[in-house]
């Protein structure tokens, strides 16, 4: 914010300072470097600027910030009361990464080889099918979605995938892949989790997976899309 003094008096000021103060609602929302400036000595006529730095923190509000300027001189030649400058606001656009829905293929195209009865068997190789949807206003890059089963036994044979980048309300299919041994002695049901993560690794999303052996798994719909 750049603050501009002037002396209109006729005489020169002296131990000029300026002090800009900031809202109480906008506190915590945006951080002023200095409270303070020394300006030092403005003749008649003359004027000083200075420009006070500050950042605004990524809960910034949209809205108006206000800002009180005041000005003082050592001999008591102070501005009387305060100027008021109101400055725009706009919050940071943010993704907001949701795990749509989710399904199974044990066909036998694709990451799938099966037999295409829509049920988990030992032996298959089963595609898991996870349906990713940006419900935020912002931008998420190189979203990625990553396949882990709770427990053991399970061999993952496409473990995660690369969404790239996803704009606000934009869908992708994650494409992922797991097998089973012949023999399988570990229950009847296998646990998964999923995890959706974007590059800086601050906004995300995750599910966990109950998949039942022996019956018809169907697909899943956690968020409506659109």
């Amino acid at each position: 914010l750049i603050v501009t003094a002037t002396n209109s008096g006729g005489g020169p000021a002296f131990g000029v300072n300026v002090r800009l103060a900031i809202a109480d609602t906008y506190h915590g929302q945006i951080e002023l470097k200095e409270d303070k400036s020394s300006l030092g000595r403005i003749g008649p006529g003359e004027s000083q600027t200075h420009q006070f730095r500050m950042t605004a923190g990524e809960n910034l509000t949209d809205g108006e910030a206000t800002f009180a300027v005041s000005v003082t001189e050592e001999m008591g030649f102070d501005m009387l009361g305060s100027t008021v400058a109101t400055v725009g606001t706009r919050h940071l656009p943010r993704p907001d990464l949701k795990i749509a829905e989710w399904s199974i293929d044990d066909g036998k195209t694709g990451l799938a080889q099966g037999n295409a009865n829509g049920v988990i068997e030992p032996g298959e190789q089963v595609a898991v099918i996870v349906r990713v949807q940006n419900k935020g206003d912002g931008d998420a890059h190189s979203v990625r979605v990553k396949l882990s089963p709770i427990g053991g036994g399970v061999r993952l044979a496409v473990p995660d995938a690369d969404l790239g980048r996803m704009g606000p309300e934009d869908s992708k299919e994650a494409k992922l892949a797991f097998s089973l041994p012949t023999r399988w002695e570990s229950g009847s049901e296998i646990l998964f989790r999923v995890v959706v993560m974007e590059k800086q690794g601050r906004y995300g999303a995750e599910e966990s997976l109950r998949l039942a052996l022996g019956k018809v798994v169907r697909p899943t719909t956690l968020v409506q899309l659109g």
